[in-house]
Order: C-alpha cells, then structure tokens, then sequence
C-alpha cells in the first residue's frame, strides 16, 4: 500500500519502494526493513506517521471489546451524523464518511499505512470524528500505533480469540494495553 502526504509517498512494500519513497517498518513487515535500508531509502517505525499528519482537527474514537464493537461503533457513528457533525467510520463492514461507503468490508482495523489513509480521507474533508472500531488482534499487532484517541471504548470481555491470544489472562493483558493511557475512557 501507498500513501502520499504533503509531496511525501509511504509504503509499507519494499516492493513498492520508488526514488524518494519512505519504507515504514511495521511489527508485520520489520523482515523487510534492511531492504529498504540497503537500498538507500528513509525508513521510519509505524507509529511516527502521525508526525506527517496534522490531526488536531480530527477527534478518534476506538472502540475495542469482544462484542458489540461493531454495533457500539455504527451507533456513535449514525449518532454524531443525527447530531450535523462530519464523521467517518472504519470498521469490519468497511469505510463510510457522512453515510456514504467508501470501502467494502475489511479487516476490522486496517494496517497503519490503511488507518493513516483514511484518516487523510477524513481531514482533507474537515470531518470532526473518526470513530474506528480496534480489536485485539489489531492491538497485540501494534496497528493503532501512533494514534492519539479523543476516547476509548471498551464494550465488554469473554473468553473468546483464544486461538490467537492462548489465554484468558493474555487476553485481558492486550485489552488492558489499549486503554493504559491517559485518554478519556468509557468502560462497560
């Protein structure tokens, strides 16, 4: 994936790389990272994207929990458009800003360079929110990385993905990594 700030072009594919590109190193793609170095390109960790972007105009809400992300998302989202705000929302049935889809149904948390994108999508329309829903596969992967969340929801826990986290109590530890900082939270 591309994407172009300010005259600046991104990509996470060392595939990708043309001249002047910044290769951004991800936990998905860090293999790669020498690559890019070897061949002469700037690199950059995942997180320092917000550092491209001016966001201040922008409040992101995440919305994270074993159920209900989907509904809790779609619900603020259709609230803050009743309400006249400009919104967007990125989710698990895809990308819509202002009722209108922009993207069909994705992963529930796209990877950085996707989450920045749309993003940029927002901003450059003046939307005021961007309500995203962030699960834990996305949270223990490090994809919400370099985001500053105006809120953070938490819906609830059950013992559920424990395919991917192997127990209950690695679970909670990833939930509870997502809402250890200092943002202004909403806990069920």
């Amino acid at each position: 994936m591309k994407l172009s700030i300010n005259s600046r072009v991104f990509t996470d594919n060392t595939n990708e790389l043309e001249k002047d590109n910044i290769f951004v190193v991800s936990e998905q793609n860090e293999k790669f990272k020498n690559i890019a170095l070897d061949g002469g390109f700037e690199v950059i960790n995942a997180y320092e994207l917000k550092n491209y972007l001016d966001m201040k105009s922008i409040k992101i809400i995440g919305i994270t929990g074993t159920n209900g992300k989907t509904t809790t998302a779609a619900t603020i989202y259709s609230i803050l458009l009743d309400l006249g705000y400009k919104a967007a929302l990125q989710g698990t049935r895809g990308f819509f800003v202002n009722d209108k889809q922009i993207e069909e149904y994705s992963l529930t948390t796209p990877v950085q360079l996707g989450n920045f994108a749309n993003i940029q999508i927002a901003l450059e329309n003046s939307w005021q929110f961007f309500v995203m829903e962030v699960s834990s596969h996305e949270i223990s992967q490090k994809r919400v990385e370099g985001l500053d969340f105006a809120l953070k929801i938490h819906t609830n826990i059950t013992r559920d993905h424990l395919d991917f986290h192997k127990t209950i109590e690695e679970y909670i530890a990833v939930k509870n990594s997502f809402l250890s900082d200092e943002s202004l939270k909403l806990i069920n």
